[in-house]
């Protein structure tokens, strides 16, 4: 997604239930290095049908996780904290790691 600037992407998930897409990217860097453009963004909105987008990455920290959230389109264009994302990105990454309980970074941290 150009509104992104997403280099190394490895895999593209949509969920039509919330209408989120998430972007699973290399490593907890990438994640980090990811500059959204919410003037892209919002023009992105007329031809897809998102809510928010996600990107994440597993960590190399003693966090299991890292993932950022954008939803310009609602009104918030970077939440830190949000556990909406967290209810597809856990089932998600818990069957990716075949861990039960995953421990999830701070992007800003």
């Amino acid at each position: 997604m150009a509104g992104l600037g997403l280099k190394d992407v490895v895999e593209a998930i949509y969920g039509p239930q919330n209408m989120y897409l998430i972007f699973v990217l290399k490593d907890a860097k990438e994640v980090r290095s990811v500059k959204p453009n919410f003037t892209i963004l919002g023009t992105a909105k007329a031809s897809i049908n998102v809510k928010a987008v996600s990107v994440t990455a597993r960590s190399s920290q003693r966090y299991d996780f890292i993932s950022r959230f954008f939803a310009p389109w609602l009104g918030i264009n970077e939440d830190p904290v949000t556990g909406s994302v967290h209810t597809v990105l856990t089932p998600l990454l818990e069957r990716k790691t075949w861990k039960k309980v995953l421990e999830s970074i701070p992007s800003f941290e």
